[in-house]
């Protein structure tokens, strides 16, 4: 055997050494994840993680088997933190100032991710502003991060503006808007989800209309939020995107269709 034939017997036999490695450790990982029975218990037992996600985050802080250790354990962090962000100027009172800046979206946006993240910043007057700045501020960065915060607030007066920042031209405030109406369900929102939910969209952009592709964030999170619309039009429309060239879209609409139902079809259409 010449050297060129004895190089290549070599680096055949190694790709097929490679090749059947990979190959076993496939088969281990296919053998190993098996897909549980979707079961009535485990119905139930979603059924109580939505009502809980439903809830308001002071809410589902109070609850749990460890929460008055939680509580506790918080209290001696928001004492540290306290102290330091005292020491360093990054307080409440300066991040009410940011807020109000209006020459530096940047400084915007970091004061209402500040503020949203404590107990009081969830609560009014602060929501009221996040509500204007979700309505009327020019960086739709601020905009987005507005929303989310009334989100974490679980505002239910709010609703009607989720619904109206659905149709923004920028994707990242309609993934905000779409998410908090997963968390906040309004009888309103289901005909603007199920629009966005498929392929193709119709955007107002100032005086114009458009037509444009959804992004693949958006429509996932109007399929979660219509597990919260129980009724054929909801369920019909899930259905529709169960075989969407998107797999993410067809795995959130299979979930909430089994939230929805009690049932697991997979993604069998016609079933």
């Amino acid at each position: 055997m010449g050297v060129r034939s004895e190089k290549r017997f070599c680096m055949s036999r190694s790709n097929a050494i490679l090749l059947l490695v990979v190959f076993c450790v496939a088969g281990c990982f296919s053998s190993r994840y098996k897909e549980k029975p979707w079961t009535e218990a485990r119905w139930k037992e979603s059924i109580r993680e939505n009502e809980e996600r439903l809830k308001p985050e002071e809410q589902r802080q109070t609850g749990g088997t460890f929460a008055f250790v939680d509580k506790a354990a918080k209290k001696i962090t928001d004492v540290v933190v306290g102290l330091y962000n005292y020491i360093t100027g990054n307080t409440a009172f300066n991040a009410a100032k940011d807020m109000l800046d209006p020459s530096f979206p940047d400084r915007r946006r970091a004061a209402v991710v500040y503020l949203s993240k404590r107990d009081f910043g969830r609560q009014e007057p602060y929501v009221k502003y996040y509500a204007e700045m979700a309505r009327t501020d020019d960086d739709h960065t601020v905009r987005a991060m507005a929303i989310r915060s009334l989100n974490r607030s679980r505002r239910k007066s709010d609703t009607a503006l989720f619904i109206a920042t659905l149709g923004d031209e920028h994707a990242i405030v309609r993934l905000e808007a779409a998410k908090a109406l997963a968390n906040i369900p309004d009888e309103a929102a289901m005909a603007p989800l199920i629009k966005h939910l498929q392929e193709r969209v119709e955007l107002r952009i100032k005086t114009q209309q458009f037509i444009k592709d959804e992004t693949t964030d958006v429509r996932v999170a109007c399929a979660d939020a219509l597990r919260c619309h129980r009724n054929v039009e909801a369920a019909q429309a899930l259905v529709g995107v169960l075989r969407d060239r998107d797999f993410a879209v067809s795995w959130q609409a299979r979930e909430s269709l089994k939230l929805m139902t009690g049932k697991d079809h997979r993604f069998d259409q016609q079933a």
